[in-house]
């Protein structure tokens, strides 16, 4: 059966908010819901910044109205990327002495595929 409600999403300080119709829903088990921000979300502009969550309008299955509106506050991730690192290993095929990281080269290959791959700056990888 489908079920009508409203969820708003706001960000403190941002002129950015997000509706039902905005966010992917997802009704789970247990009357949990879940929402994923859409494509393109400025994720950058939202580190560290406070989220207010507001859901309206939910009825039981008996159909009576549920006290609200429901609301929860969190703080959305917040990281430093000047000082977050990722680590992990490449895996050649056959002799790997021909990849000698003392190969100019080879290192400055790797890294602009990676920043490629990465869409970062060659002077971050």
């Amino acid at each position: 059966k489908p079920y009508s409600f409203s969820i708003d999403v706001s960000f403190t300080g941002l002129e950015l908010a997000y509706s039902a119709a905005d966010l992917p829903i997802s009704c789970l088990e247990e009357g949990r819901l879940a929402f994923r921000l859409p494509k393109g979300a400025p994720y950058d502009a939202m580190l560290g910044s406070s989220v207010l969550i507001t859901v309206d309008g939910v009825k039981d299955l008996n159909g009576n109205l549920i006290e609200s509106p429901v609301q929860h506050r969190l703080n959305f991730v917040s990281f430093d990327p000047e000082n977050t690192f990722v680590s992990f290993q490449l895996q050649f095929e056959g002799n790997c002495s021909i990849y000698a990281l003392n190969n100019t080269a080879i290192v400055v290959g790797l890294v602009e595929e990676l920043a490629l791959l990465l869409n970062a700056e060659p002077d971050r990888i």
